[in-house]
């Protein structure tokens, strides 16, 4: 679980990983980007978080990822354009991002 808002859409930093067989929750660290709206995926021991919003008139070009292992965050190239509620997948080691803003789609 990542981001999201409280009040009056506020973005959130904080993230969450649930173990579901020992059934408990872990605070991982906050994303360096609060956002709200945006897609995440994991792969490979890493989660990626991609586009969002950080109000309601500005949305996110950035993506970011946290290695699992060692619980760093870093930043990955910027997309093409900013993107609100993407869809985002892992598909044969690639990172595939659809968002059906302006009726377009993009993929990395």
């Amino acid at each position: 679980m990542s981001g999201g808002w409280v009040g009056e859409l506020v973005p959130q930093a904080a993230c969450m990983e649930f173990d579901v067989t020992k059934q408990r929750m872990k605070v991982l660290p906050p994303m360096p980007t609060a956002r709200y709206s945006h897609g995440s995926v994991y792969h490979d021991g890493k989660l990626i978080v991609v586009g969002g919003g950080v109000s309601p008139d500005s949305t996110l070009d950035s993506m970011e990822v946290l290695l699992l292992d060692s619980l760093q965050w870093s930043t990955l190239p910027r997309l093409p354009q900013s993107l609100h509620r993407p869809y985002v997948a892992s598909v044969r080691d690639k990172l595939l991002v659809i968002s059906a803003k302006d009726d377009r789609s993009v993929y990395v």
